[in-house]
């Protein structure tokens, strides 16, 4: 009998790998000369996880075996005491981070592994560099580096805000909540509202629609709320009812004010512990950020924007938001440029045409940018207000530069064709129209000139800009002759001149015309105003 014992004794003395006493745990990171390093690759640098296995090697002599989680194609397999960096998808990570915010890190034994935890970037940093400098420091001969899970180490991090709760609900418990047809401002909130909460608490909320919420407590967003009463032009509320924070506005300058109110108001101050409950309410109104009320006057509104177009991601989105701030500020006449067959694709005449715009229809057989069939530069108008009397399209790429012999620079014609005969993006695309209130007539073109370059470049532009100045005033002349009109016809044209004040190109457009730069006119009087 005492041959078993002392041979049981024997074995367990020889387990050295995980030791257990209570709840205490004894490991050796690099038992029999062997020491591996999982890390995550988008918390921390392979630099930085090296220059940790150099200071490992240096302290016990024994060089780890280093690897990303992203080099595990099939989900991460790694052996007992392996040092686990970052937020690695292994449970004993995800034990060891469950409630830490985005500051705080972990280090110590956690089920049979060695983590060095976070949920972010600089957590993670800290990690690393306590490890060093404590557990190395205090832990690390030669050959061995044993620690104890007694001496596991959990920092918590700083934050304005300590403690939330929704209904009794923590913060941590909660998510941000969609509706599955939100609005993009409704969509835009969540995403600066979570980043919002992510800064003041260290929570890192998931966005979710509706259908897939699953946590004890939410925040929903827009039409998602009841009771809520947003009926003035621009305003927002929110409330608390059950363990549900409601918030919702009427437009997207209501929800920029109430992003700013929640920011600088709610949370900020010397409360760092905030108990929501059905106690609570606020409401706001962001009509200021508007420029000025919106109603329909005889006042004609005109907006060009290049939309910069391109096959880049998230195209969708970015028209989104664009027809939403058109929506809010609903001119007579939207002017684009750089409308790419994606943009087109992602809706944004189809959006605008939702609103009661229409698209001055250009001609189907003119040959566009490279073999597109539509316009990169269309023109819409609000078919409420305006009616088209008029229109036409030109491509200000294929004109003919010899037209102008006095403004060709010292250029041939073949030299000035060479550098913006292939760009058909660059057009004007024009038309005539009344208002509906008043009769008044008037055109109104959206332009893109051919861009910066060199003094070829600059002359090209000098020439577009020149044709594009005859083309649109002889329109004018002609339209009103015909209709036996007297007078001048007011000709609005905006859009990309790819040109500063001071180049040739745009004093081409005010020498010796009636054409002026209402740029200036718009400075001047926001300057008196401001006085």
């Amino acid at each position: 009998m005492k041959r078993i014992v002392c041979l049981m004794l024997a074995l367990l003395m020889c387990c050295g790998t995980l030791v257990s006493c209570g709840d205490n745990v004894k490991m050796d990171l690099v038992e029999e000369g062997a020491c591996n390093i999982v890390y995550d690759a988008d918390l921390i640098s392979e630099d930085q996880v090296n220059k940790l296995a150099k200071n490992i090697e240096k302290a016990t002599g024994v060089k780890p075996t280093v690897k990303s989680d992203s080099s595990f194609a099939a989900g991460i397999k790694t052996p007992e005491r392996t040092i686990l960096i970052g937020n690695i998808e292994l449970n004993a990570c995800k034990n060891a981070l469950e409630g830490l915010r985005n500051k705080g890190y972990v280090v110590g034994i956690y089920d049979k592994y060695f983590v060095l935890g976070s949920k972010s970037a600089s957590g993670t940093g800290d990690a690393i560099q306590y490890f060093k400098n404590t557990v190395l420091a205090e832990y690390a001969k030669e050959g061995k580096l044993v620690f104890n899970s007694k001496n596991n180490y959990k920092n918590e991090g700083n934050y304005d805000v300590k403690s939330l709760t929704i209904g009794g609900v923590s913060l941590a418990d909660c998510e941000i909540v969609l509706s599955n047809k939100e609005t993009i401002s409704e969509k835009l909130l969540a995403i600066n509202l979570k980043q919002l909460l992510y800064n003041k608490t260290g929570y890192t909320l998931e966005i979710v629609k509706k259908s897939a919420a699953t946590k004890a407590g939410a925040i929903y967003i827009g039409s998602l709320c009841e009771g809520l009463d947003i009926s003035t032009a621009h305003s927002f509320a929110m409330n608390v009812k059950g363990t549900t924070w409601q918030i919702a506005a009427e437009s997207l300058f209501g929800y920029e004010e109430m992003e700013k109110y929640i920011d600088e108001k709610l949370f900020d101050g010397d409360t760092d512990t905030f108990a929501f409950d059905d106690s609570f309410s606020a409401s706001g109104n962001g009509a200021a950020r508007a420029s000025q009320p919106l109603t329909t006057d005889s006042d004609i509104r005109i907006l060009f924007n290049n939309l910069w177009g391109g096959d880049g991601g998230g195209n969708k989105e970015r028209m989104e938001m664009v027809v939403e701030l058109f929506e809010q500020y609903h001119p007579d006449i939207i002017g684009l440029q750089e409308c790419a067959p994606t943009l087109r694709e992602a809706g944004v005449v189809t959006k605008l045409q939702a609103l009661g715009y229409a698209e001055v229809p250009t001609d189907p057989s003119a040959k566009y940018y490279g073999s597109e069939g539509m316009t990169r530069t269309p023109l819409l108008y609000n078919t409420n207000t305006l009616e088209m009397l008029y229109a036409g399209y030109t491509c200000l790429a294929v004109m003919d530069y010899s037209k102008y012999p006095a403004l060709m620079g010292g250029f041939t014609k073949a030299e000035l064709e060479a550098v913006a005969k292939g760009d058909r993006s660059k057009s004007v695309t024009w038309g005539i129209f009344r208002h509906k209130e008043t009769g008044k007539i008037f055109m109104a073109g959206s332009l893109h000139l051919w861009w910066q370059g060199g003094a070829a470049d600059d002359v090209a532009r000098v020439l577009q800009m020149q044709e594009l100045r005859n083309l649109t005033v002889e329109a004018a002349k002609s339209f009103m002759e015909k209709n036996g009109l007297s007078g001048l016809m007011p000709i609005y044209l905006g859009g990309d001149y790819n040109s500063r004040v001071a180049r040739p190109s745009y004093a081409t457009m005010s020498g010796a015309t009636p054409f002026a730069n209402l740029n200036d006119m718009v400075t001047d009087a926001a300057h008196k105003l401001t006085k």
